[in-house]
């Protein structure tokens, strides 16, 4: 009887483990609020994410993926007189399908993160910050490094849309 609640606790313990274990799977035909707000320099995008996730952090690691993954695959749409961007790849989906695997981890694992930061730090607030349903949703500017992200997907030997970065 003694070990009776040492039992339950692992018990739990297994049962719990598992789901914060799992990954979140990269769905390339997942929903992207993603619209460019200006040019930040040559190879250098800032784009204003709408994200949603279960937790704040949860929401804003979302976004930081979405930015990256938008601007890699469709491009984004401009806004207040700020033209379009064009997608990095030039066949986003044919690419995607080819590099499937490479492309899932770069997605999943966070290696897509070092091509993205914040422009403000802390946590968003007011109407950047609602909650919708159960879940956060925010709205934060973010900085994409197009250039770099570029010049990667070249090394992959992947074709992209941008023939002289200089210019962009």
């Amino acid at each position: 009887m003694k070990f009776t609640p040492l039992i339950l606790l692992l018990s739990a313990l297994l049962v719990c483990l598992p789901a914060e274990a799992r990954k979140k799977k990269f769905d390339i035909d997942a929903r992207r609020n993603v619209v460019m707000k200006r040019s930040g320099g040559p190879g250098v995008k800032i784009v204003e994410v709408t994200a949603r996730g279960g937790s704040v952090d949860k929401a804003i690691d979302r976004a930081l993926t979405d930015a990256v993954a938008a601007l890699t695959f469709d491009g984004a749409p401009g806004g207040n007189e700020v033209a379009a961007c064009p997608p990095v790849l030039a066949g986003g989906r044919a690419a995607y399908e080819e590099q499937k695997a490479w492309f899932d981890a770069f997605f999943e694992d966070g290696g897509c993160l070092r091509f993205v930061r914040r422009a403000s730090d802390g946590y968003p607030t007011g109407t950047d910050n609602v909650k919708v349903g159960r879940e956060r949703q925010v709205r934060l500017t973010l900085i994409v490094n197009w250039q770099g992200l570029a010049e990667l997907m070249h090394t992959r030997g992947l074709k992209t849309t941008i023939g002289n970065l200089q210019d962009l």
